[in-house]
């Protein structure tokens, strides 16, 4: 599983790994106060362990909206007992868990950060990409997602979305086909940036709008994504519609540095998670 996401071929992990029981995290932990499952669960009277089986508490990031702050929301909390470590791909949601000063040293040391390099970094592409903008939404019925394509169809922003496509090389010739991808968050309180979607996408030479998240700065490519608020998606997507090649080259040309960016985050992963499993 860990040998199928690396980027250098030569790169090997020890066998020992296997002697490890490992969960992967894939939950977002960066999630404001008084979310949907909060209101579902209070109007239904069922405890708060009833209905998520997790910790929850409040950290030191602040809302990208105000000064509120984050919580930091612990999925499946037993699994950090249980196996002996969590393979985590959101480095944003390591840094909320830090941030929090409400976690052991022994805890953090637990969560090994795999950002989610499914393919080899390659920008070469035909430059007769046919998918304009893409989406990859599964659950389209989601209010915000459902506002997002009423406003593209609105403003005859023509777009593909994508839904129950898993098979990797399938997944990796849409991606070659396009040009811009559109990234937003299933709600207004979930907001650890999608990187199973973001990262796979961007390695493949995707220009990607995407809506704003905390810590971003953080992100070693934030300066490849275009950020923006969710309301005001449509402008920018008109801009980059217009700019495309501009973005492209800045983002992906021969003056890019994009591609040892990318390089070194998914070996640095890999190195610490081969000095971990040892």
């Amino acid at each position: 599983m860990l040998n199928g996401l690396m980027l250098n071929k030569d790169f090997k992990l020890n066998s020992n790994y296997e002697k490890y029981n490992l969960f992967f995290q894939m939950e977002h932990n960066l999630v404001l106060k008084e979310g949907p499952c909060d209101v579902r669960r209070r109007s239904r009277n069922i405890s708060f362990s009833q209905a998520h089986k997790k910790r929850r508490i409040i950290g030191n990031v602040k809302s990208i909206y105000n000064n509120d702050k984050y919580l930091v929301r612990i999925v499946n909390l037993e699994n950090y007992d249980k196996y002996d470590y969590i393979i985590e791909y959101s480095l944003l949601n390591i840094e909320n868990i830090k941030r929090s000063n409400n976690f052991s040293k022994q805890f953090i040391d637990k969560i090994l950060y795999l950002p989610p390099f499914v393919y080899d970094i390659n920008f070469t592409f035909n430059n007769e990409r046919n998918i304009n903008i893409l989406t990859s939404y599964i659950d389209v019925n989601q209010p915000r997602r459902k506002n997002l394509f009423q406003n593209l169809i609105r403003n005859n922003i023509s777009f593909t979305n994508i839904t129950n496509i898993f098979e990797k090389n399938k997944l990796r010739d849409i991606y070659d086909n396009t040009k811009i991808l559109i990234n937003i968050h299933q709600t207004s309180y979930h907001h650890t940036l999608e990187e199973f979607r973001l990262i796979p996408a961007l390695s493949r030479g995707i220009v990607i709008i995407s809506e704003i998240v905390p810590m971003k700065e953080l992100l070693p490519y934030h300066d490849y994504i275009i950020w923006t608020t969710y309301d005001n998606i449509i402008e920018i997507v008109k801009d980059t519609i217009k700019k495309y090649d501009i973005y492209h080259n800045k983002f992906f040309g021969k003056d890019s540095n994009l591609t040892n960016i990318m390089t070194d985050l998914n070996n640095n992963s890999l190195l610490n998670i081969k000095d971990k499993l040892v």
